[in-house]
């Protein structure tokens, strides 16, 4: 978990390998001084549990793990006696390993039982984004930029912890380019408000997405919807590929859809994410909402994140 989840390194998932590849069309005026990259992940998954499901099983993992520290001293405890435990200090240690065995075999069906599943058509998860991204790319030779180059990033492997946009930022932070910022698009196109994600990382390390970022889009989004956009709100664990540029100390952010009261940010990963789900108008609504973010961002002087 820590090796795949935090740092990046595929150490279980290189047991079995494929080839993925990120899809990359960029729009550089000859004179732009910073880029704008837009970005959305074009892989699904199914699994048993969707993001808001899993949040409690995630938060058991660190618990767990003390449990079973705590188990094997008082084992090796044990042992050093010479002699075996008292009858009620033995049922208590089964007790607990039956305990730990049963949620790590949980976990484990957690993440890769959804072969047993019918599979997610992944459309707000995340087939909008990538539709929205490319009209997008079709509306860009209108816009009249000069200092901002446009680049629109489809990343492949999210859903295998952020492979592709890792593998994308390790590449970009060895090139001398010009300074970059990311806007991520993550469960668009499905009703409910415009929100942005406060924070954005790994599950042991999270970073404040851009302020400047955030601005900007409230402005955008007001314009083209006269609403404000409005923080994601609750403890939600889920990550996105935005947090690897946060990670490398690239300005991001990432804009969601909330989803409908009943729905929310549930119900991913499942045969529920499906075209029923999907607004239409919503994807007019979100391209036009990303041309009057890139007409501000060119707009503005100097940004800071």
């Amino acid at each position: 978990m820590l090796f795949e989840s935090s740092l990046g390194i595929p150490v279980i998932s290189s047991l079995i390998q494929k080839d993925g590849e990120n899809i990359v069309v960029s729009f550089s005026p000859e004179t732009a001084e910073r880029e704008l990259i837009f970005s959305a992940h074009y892989d699904s998954k199914t699994q048993p549990l969707d993001h808001r499901q899993r949040e409690l099983i995630f938060k058991m993992i660190i618990p767990s793990v003390a449990a079973g520290i705590l188990l094997a001293i008082l084992w090796w405890a044990i042992h050093l006696r010479g002699s075996g435990p008292p009858k009620s200090m033995a049922i208590l240690l089964r007790g607990m390993l039956t305990l730990l065995s049963a949620y790590w075999l949980f976990l484990a069906f957690v993440f890769g039982g959804g072969f047993l599943l019918r599979p997610s058509p992944g459309a707000v998860d995340n087939g909008t984004a990538v539709a929205a991204l490319m009209h997008f790319s079709q509306e860009l030779k209108e816009l009249p930029l000069e200092k901002t180059a446009v680049t629109i990033v489809l990343f492949a492997a999210e859903e295998l912890n952020m492979q592709g946009s890792l593998a994308y930022v390790r590449d970009r932070i060895r090139k001398e380019e010009p300074k970059c910022y990311n806007i991520n698009l993550e469960l668009v196109c499905q009703a409910g408000d415009y929100v942005y994600w406060p924070e954005d990382g790994v599950f042991t390390k999270r970073y404040a997405t851009s302020a400047v970022l955030n601005n900007l889009l409230d402005q955008a989004v007001v314009k083209i919807t006269g609403q404000k956009l409005k923080p994601l709100e609750g403890d939600f664990t889920t990550i996105s590929d935005g947090g690897s540029f946060l990670a490398a100390g690239i300005p991001s952010t990432t804009l969601s859809n909330a989803g409908s009261p009943e729905m929310g940010f549930s119900f991913f990963h499942s045969h529920r994410d499906n075209m029923d789900r999907v607004v239409p108008e919503k994807l007019d609504e979100l391209v036009q909402i990303l041309k009057e973010f890139t007409l501000l961002f060119e707009k503005t002087p100097d940004l800071v994140n």
